[in-house]
């Protein structure tokens, strides 16, 4: 470890304490090569450091996450900086599992905001609310108990759906890097060391050209600018798909091959503007788990696929799986594979994209 960056690491500034009634405050306490923290290939990205946090309520690491090298650079580089990084995909294709990850890995705190087109300030904020003796107290709101937490990792999730009043906020928060709470006494929260902010959404903020994601509004460039970087984050390379796929289901290989690739020709159909959008991985992961249980392949996936499209893109589904998805194929298979096993039941437990917000 260089002298500077153990100086660094041993001479932290000194933390607020953490509010009451909740856990310690987290604080780093070394650097790790991101090799040792990170399954990866890039001999650069393998040396380059990272801060590692002690944080008691960090999210517990995922053994089978797929990384993709070059995005994992660019990230861990801004988390470093805590700097606001901008994440641009498709649904399900890990915006928000991916700083998770990195938090679980790092021993951060992790705080999800999802956003919606009614989202108000003051929930993020916090509000006066009846105390028990009669009166008012204060409780923070969960972007205010998100920022008093050291090292913590905040997703913004789909902030373009937001209406002004609160991007305005997130404007001056991120720009200032504090929150004044009005109606406490006009109380000032500075967001706490190592505070880092990941906005993910399905756009870059520009608005929505393909009218895949009703709703979504255009950030000013006021706000864009607050992003160091805008970072597209693309579905996994099919390897990479098939092996995570096959891993947290237990379906066979040659399964996991057939819905990964039925998937990107689906997702080619969404590009195209045939459907109105491709596969996701979770749609891949339930289907693969409701064969693992043994459900009919076309049972399956209607439950799994069909069930969750808009009526014209079921028509589109079915075409494209009559063309490249045998389901004679997929029940064979797995039987097959579990002939003469004693087969373990399928995760029902979802891929970690939906981590608990606070």
């Amino acid at each position: 470890m260089a002298a500077a960056a153990r100086s660094e690491i041993n001479n932290v500034v000194p933390m607020t304490a953490a509010p009451a009634g909740s856990l310690p405050q987290a604080r780093p306490v070394s650097l790790e090569k991101v090799g040792n923290l990170f399954p990866i290939k890039s001999t650069t990205l393998y040396n380059r450091e990272i801060r590692v946090w002690n944080a008691q309520n960090a999210p517990k690491p995922d053994a089978d996450f797929a990384f993709v090298d070059d995005l994992l650079e660019d990230i861990i580089t801004s988390v470093n900086r805590s700097d606001t990084v901008w994440l641009a995909g498709a649904k399900g294709t890990g915006k928000t599992s991916l700083p998770r990850e990195i938090a679980a890995r790092t021993g951060r705190p992790f705080v999800r905001i999802a956003h919606h087109r009614t989202t108000e300030p003051v929930e993020l904020i916090g509000s006066m609310y009846p105390s028990e003796d009669g009166g008012v107290t204060w409780k923070d709101g969960v972007l205010t108990a998100a920022i008093r937490r050291a090292g913590t990792i905040i997703v913004l999730d789909e902030p373009t759906f937001c209406r002004a009043g609160v991007l305005a906020l997130y404007q001056t928060l991120l720009d200032h890097r504090f929150l004044t709470l009005a109606e406490n006494g006009g109380e000032v929260v500075p967001v706490a060391q190592g505070v880092t902010f990941v906005i993910a959404d399905n756009t870059a903020g520009n608005g929505d050209s393909t009218g895949r994601y009703a709703d979504t509004n255009s950030m000013n460039a006021a706000f864009l600018d607050r992003a160091t970087k805008i970072l597209k984050v693309d579905y996994l390379p099919r390897d990479k798909e098939i092996a995570v796929l096959s891993a947290k289901t237990g379906c066979p290989q040659r399964v996991a091959e057939m819905i990964v690739d039925f998937a990107a020709k689906t997702r080619k159909a969404g590009e195209q503007g045939d459907i109105t959008e491709g596969l996701s991985f979770r749609r891949m992961f339930a289907f693969a788990n409701d064969l693992q249980d043994g459900i009919p392949a076309r049972r399956a996936f209607d439950n799994c696929v069909i069930s969750h499209a808009p009526a014209d893109d079921a028509v589109a589904l079915n075409e494209l799986a009559k063309a490249h998805l045998s389901f004679s194929e997929l029940s064979m298979s797995r039987k097959a594979n579990n002939m003469g096993k004693t087969v373990p039941p399928a995760s029902n437990k979802a891929p970690e994209f939906d981590p608990v917000s606070l």
